[in-house]
């Protein structure tokens, strides 16, 4: 079978040619008539372009009476004429030799030119599929054409597709041959009419001299899954934001013409081979609306992200944490990016701000339509004072409270250094942790004033500072401190130390590590009808409907008795201190004669410290 096979050319010569200002108006064949050979071209002058076979005077296509505007229902190539006193006229292709279309420079005859910011060949076509997988010519950069035998079932799922002969490249950017079986938005079946594109990209990678390619049927790019590059490949890890633009949609397909870096990559014609159809032909700098890589834009971030996504994709350029940019390109008039970002801790999104008229942004997404630059803020959050501000500091808060009943609302998880708290507020971990990281030095200091610390949703907690019992603690207070509320909060856990240097310390709801606070010292500052339970990790203070911390310590009195003395203990452990025993403990004081004395009543008691107590005498 024979095929109709569309092949990008380029060729051997190196010498600079400038770029005309218009490369080609395009060409219809409603006004052409007679045979195509080497001595013809599409208007009977010799300064436009013109078709001709290498070697070769053997007529090699005929003009047909055809209408593609007929049955092709898309957008045709703008340059399409009907005649008024004839059917629409057409080139149909009959020979196996290659009819070249050449690129006229702006002086006229044949020249090659430089792809630049683009070049686009743009015609209707009708494929005749074929069995014979074309080899290239030393030059050809791309080839179209359409594949079907008896096995493209089994190998592709249709009984024709569309290959693209393209580059794979290797090692030191070699090229090799690969024919990858591209997706289309419908089947191309043979004889019927598509409007071909290729786009021409110049360097797709940064100073590669790598040549690439776009293919659009129908106004839509062509896809493939197939890998471009093998794994050692540089050019697909440095694509310039054009070529990255469209590789990003698997659209973008390598030269086939080995790396040149420092030379300026060309075309010079368009090539046919085989059976087929085609019409309308263009060459153009002015891409179609489809084609069209548009203006980039820019997207700005601040610091302070933690992740930031462009189409479910995260920029090269984004470095957690930091402040950047990325340049999108403008594929098509109206694109709609979707940008997703997240707050690192400690800051929060803001609204996201946008300069230039055909730029917006709404729930998540930019939309694009020309040039413009847009910012993805993040805005220093750690701490609000009753539900408003952005503060990155306690002392900026701080600077905002102005009563005992201000509440400090953490927004964020927070580490560092101490939190000082030098006047009366509330603070509300709200769910978030605070972490000291300075080695002996609190979590949190109340150095003056009342702190009651609270947090409204659970799940927070206090810890790091130091652990020393005799040092600062992770919460060390030096003024008055309440931590929990009997209402409107879920409950404190510090995992740490909880040191009060005043004893104007209320625990009124909390969790806390065992090793904190021995049960006593709780016991002192809860609430009367407040309930402790303890397990090997931890003492809950659960609060009760009792009407407020009362002293929960009695002190026992031991009287003098000449020729005795008296041993206070608990549970057969010596009660160290017997001012504060706690509100319930059961002691026992057990006389000792001393040395020509002996006891003869009252050698031992039994008291229940359920107010301050004094030790009976015995008898002597």
């Amino acid at each position: 079978m024979k095929k109709l096979l569309i092949a990008m050319m380029s060729v051997a010569s190196l010498a600079f040619i400038s770029k005309a200002e218009a490369i080609n108006s395009g060409t219809t064949f409603e006004n052409y008539t007679g045979a195509f050979g080497a001595d013809k071209d599409d208007g009977g002058g010799n300064n436009g372009t013109f078709w001709y076979t290498a070697g070769s005077q053997t007529e090699c296509g005929t003009l047909t009476n055809t209408d593609y505007t007929a049955t092709y229902t898309g957008k045709a190539p703008a340059i399409h004429t009907t005649k008024t006193d004839d059917t629409p006229t057409a080139l149909a292709v009959e020979a196996e030799q290659r009819l070249e279309r050449g690129i006229a420079n702006y002086s006229g005859g044949f020249a090659p030119q430089d792809i630049g910011s683009g070049i686009y060949f743009d015609t209707m076509v009708q494929f005749t599929a074929t069995d014979i997988v074309p080899k290239p010519d030393a030059g050809d950069k791309l080839i179209v054409w359409l594949y079907g035998s008896d096995d493209a079932e089994a190998l592709f799922g249709a009984t024709t597709s569309l290959v693209v002969t393209a580059g794979k490249l290797g090692a030191d950017n070699a090229v090799s041959v690969a024919n990858y079986i591209v997706r289309t938005n419908a089947a191309i079946e043979p004889n019927t009419w598509h409007r071909l594109t290729i786009k021409a990209i110049e360097d797709i990678g940064t100073n590669s001299g790598v040549a690439g390619f776009v293919v659009f049927i129908d106004g839509v790019e062509t896809t493939c899954e197939d890998a471009r590059y093998t794994d050692d490949n540089t050019v697909f890890a440095n694509l310039n934001a054009t070529a990255a633009s469209w590789m990003n949609k698997k659209a973008l397909f390598p030269s086939l013409v080995e790396t040149q870096p420092e030379v300026v990559q060309k075309l010079s014609s368009v090539a046919l081979e085989g059976t087929g159809m085609i019409d309308d032909i263009s060459f153009t700098s002015v891409a179609p609306d489809f084609a069209a890589d548009g203006i980039s834009f820019r997207l700005n971030w601040t610091e302070g992200l933690s992740t930031l996504t462009v189409n479910g994709e995260t920029p090269s350029a984004f470095v957690t944490g930091s402040a950047g940019y990325t340049d999108i390109v403008v594929v098509k008039a109206g694109m709609t990016y979707t940008v997703a970002a997240t707050a690192a801790d400690g800051f929060k999104l803001g609204v996201p701000t946008t300069s230039g008229s055909t730029i917006g942004y709404a729930d998540g997404v930019f939309t694009v339509n020309g040039t413009g630059e847009g910012t993805i803020t993040a805005i220093p959050s750690l701490f609000q004072v009753n539900g408003a501000g952005d503060y990155a500091s306690l002392a900026e808060a701080m600077n905002h409270v102005s009563s005992d009943k201000d509440v400090i609302s953490l927004m964020s998880n927070y580490t560092g250094d101490q939190l000082s708290f030098e006047k009366s507020c509330v603070l509300d971990l709200a769910g978030h942790n605070v972490v000291g990281t300075v080695a002996d030095n609190a979590a949190i200091c109340v150095s003056s004033g009342k702190l009651v610390i609270i947090d409204s949703v659970g799940g927070g907690t206090i810890s790091g500072g130091s652990s020393r019992i005799d040092g600062e603690g992770t919460i060390q207070n030096y003024a008055e401190l309440v931590l929990g509320a009997s209402t409107g909060d879920a409950g404190i856990t510090v995992d740490g130390l909880v040191y009060d240097d005043t004893g104007k310390m209320v625990i009124v709801r909390g969790k806390f590590a065992l090793e904190t606070n021995s049960e006593a010292d709780i016991a002192t500052a809860k609430d009367e009808n407040s309930s402790i339970t303890k397990d090997d990790t931890y003492i809950i203070v659960t609060p009760g409907e009792g009407p407020g911390p009362e002293p929960t310590t009695y002190e026992l009195t031991i009287p003098e008795v000449t020729g005795a003395t008296a041993a206070v203990t608990k549970d057969g452990v010596a009660v160290a201190d017997r001012t504060k025993i706690a509100k319930g403990t059961t002691v026992v004081v057990t006389w000792t004669a001393t040395e020509g004395y002996k006891i003869t009543a009252g050698a031992t008691e039994t008291i229940t410290m359920d107010g301050n107590k004094a030790a009976t005498a015995p008898t002597v």
